[in-house]
Order: structure tokens, then C-alpha cells, then sequence
């Protein structure tokens, strides 16, 4: 979620795309987009093992929960983005008017409305909806591997204009939701246990490598990504164990939320107001996008109101 939020942070995006910008804010906007979004569906898989298959929940009742964990909040921060960007319209790259036609394209083609990073949210729910298939897969070891086949192949294999719905993107992206789902079902995170230090130093090399070649091979460097975080995560865990305590309970708040935040510290550099502190409000729109999601959530825990906890993305059990 770190790196979600750090890379909706530069102000200048289109200039770090294209070889420009700010040097800092550039190399943290290119290691983020390399393999964030792949791994945050890796680790929804891995959780999604953990969680729903493995203590096999009834399938209906996860279709239910999803729905509602998912759907309710879609809709309202869909609705949000749709008035806002209307709005205030000459700030935005892509403003939006206020019509049903906007309002329902946001849900047939989620990548094209007026918050079109919930094309996770539709993509992810697909991925849920595929539980079956992926029990399946999961029941051995050559079944396992039958099934990463499979889902390299779809992703990338040619398809025909099927992202209604971001069904396309939810194929796509099925290897890395099915290699989260095997890196916990066969536990391999207890391989970076042992040489940890070494595993790192090793992952960061290789993830290095692969970019001075410019990324020949994509999807190498996304799962050297992978490797590099996962690595990194369990250093931090022995040397500074509460290195996120202060958000990490609140991920999916901040990703429906933060990017709310973001957008109006960039109005505000964007207005002139601080055009010569560059770094200063870089930071702040990172720090101001990982902790007003989290404040918010704890005052609506508080008043503990289960419609409007369910707006945000807090599960009844949070909210019990």
C-alpha cells in the first residue's frame, strides 16, 4: 500500500514517464509501477488462501461478503469522484460530468470512470468469483503447476476487447493471484528464512539486473519485485517489527480513500501556492495519503454506525 500511494504521489507523471522530472520522486514512481499492483493481487491471493479457502468458507457466503465488502463502497466513491471531478474539473487530467450514462460507465468499463484505480476492485472480485477453479488447482502439486500454465497463457495470450467489466484484466492478472494463493498453500515463505541477509542482497541484484536490460522480460522483473519486497518485509520484521503498525490494519481505507487526499495536495502545488517546494509537499501528499484513510476509519469505528463503516470498506467484524 506503501508503494500505491508513493506512486500516485509525483506531480509531475506524465514528465517522470517520459525520462523527466523530479530524480527522487522518478525512481520511486518507476520501482513502484514495475510490480505494485501485481503484487497487491498476489497478496489479496495469498490472504485470500488463508482466509477463505483454507478455512473453507461456504462459497456463497464469500460471494456475499466480497460483494458487500467491495460493492458498497465502489458505489459511493464512484459517486464521490463522478461530483468532484466535476467540480473542479480544470484541475483534473481527466475531469467527468455529472450524468447517469458516467455513472454507469464507471461500473462496465471501471478503468474508464472518474476513479479508474477501482478497476482493482473490479478485477479482484472477479478473481474471488473463480474460488472453485483455483481449489482445484490447489489440490496438488501437478495440478498446481498445470494451473500456472494456464494462467501464463492467459497472461499472454491475444484477447478480443474483453474488459467489459474488467473480466480481460481479471484473466490477466490470475497468475499472480494463483501464485499468491500457492505461496501460501505450499508455505514457500519459509524458504526466505533461512540466508535471509543473503536472500535479499540476492533479490536486490537481480531486480537491479533486470532493469538495466530495460525490463526485457516484464513479468521476470514484477516477480523479482515480488521476491525483493517479500525479502525485504521479513528484514524489517526482525530489525524494526512495527515498521507499519500505524496503517497496516487499514490498507483497503487507504486505497478507497487516499488518493481523495493526494488529488488536493496536487491542486494545491498545482495552484501555485508552494510551486518551489517540490519535496517537502511530495512528502506530504504521501504522508496526508496514508494518514487521513486511517483517521477517518478509526473516528468511523468509533461512532460505529454499520452502513456508514460499510461505505469505507470496515467488514462487520470490525465494526462488531
Amino acid at each position: 500500500m506503501l508503494l500505491v500511494i508513493a506512486g500516485h504521489a509525483p506531480f509531475d507523471i506524465h514528465a517522470i514517464e517520459n525520462g523527466a522530472g523530479h530524480p527522487i520522486a522518478g525512481f520511486i514512481f518507476k520501482f513502484a509501477y514495475s510490480f505494485h499492483m501485481p503484487m497487491f493481487i498476489f497478496i489479496s491471493g495469498y490472504l485470500f488462501f488463508l482466509t477463505r479457502i483454507k478455512k473453507t468458507m461456504p462459497y456463497t457466503k464469500m460471494v456475499h461478503d466480497k460483494l458487500t465488502r467491495f460493492g458498497i463502497p465502489f458505489v459511493f466513491f464512484t459517486a464521490i469522484a463522478l461530483v468532484l471531478k466535476s467540480v473542479f474539473s480544470q484541475y483534473m487530467s481527466r475531469p467527468a460530468n455529472i450524468s447517469f450514462v458516467e455513472f454507469l460507465n464507471a461500473f462496465v468499463h471501471p478503468n474508464d470512470g472518474p476513479m479508474r484505480e477501482f478497476w482493482f476492485l473490479a478485477t479482484i472480485m472477479w478473481l474471488f468469483m473463480f474460488a472453485p477453479v483455483f481449489h482445484l488447482l490447489l489440490k496438488n502439486i501437478w495440478l498446481t503447476l498445470s494451473g500456472i500454465i494456464i494462467y501464463l497463457v492467459l497472461h499472454y495470450i491475444p484477447m478480443l476487447n474483453l474488459d467489459y467489466f474488467c473480466f480481460e484484466r481479471a484473466l490477466r492478472y490470475s497468475i499472480f493471484f494463483f501464485l499468491g494463493m500457492c505461496f501460501c498453500r505450499y508455505d514457500i515463505e519459509r524458504l526466505f528464512d533461512k540466508q535471509l541477509w543473503l536472500t535479499f542482497v540476492v533479490f536486490v541484484m537481480l531486480y537491479a539486473l533486470s532493469h538495466a536490460f530495460n525490463q526485457a522480460v516484464p513479468l521476470v522483473t514484477t516477480l523479482l519485485g515480488f521476491n525483493l519486497s517479500i525479502a525485504l518485509a521479513k528484514v524489517l520484521d526482525r530489525i524494526l517489527p512495527k515498521s507499519f503498525f500505524s496503517f497496516r490494519n487499514y490498507t483497503y481505507q487507504i486505497f478507497l480513500m487516499g488518493i481523495f487526499f493526494q488529488i488536493f495536495v496536487k491542486i494545491l502545488y498545482n495552484s501555485k501556492i508552494a510551486p518551489n517546494y517540490y519535496m517537502p509537499m511530495y512528502i506530504l501528499c504521501i504522508l496526508i495519503g496514508l494518514y487521513l484513510p486511517v483517521l477517518i476509519a478509526k473516528i468511523v469505528e468509533k461512532i460505529n454506525i454499520v452502513p456508514l463503516s460499510l461505505t469505507i470498506g470496515l467488514s462487520a467484524k470490525e465494526v462488531s
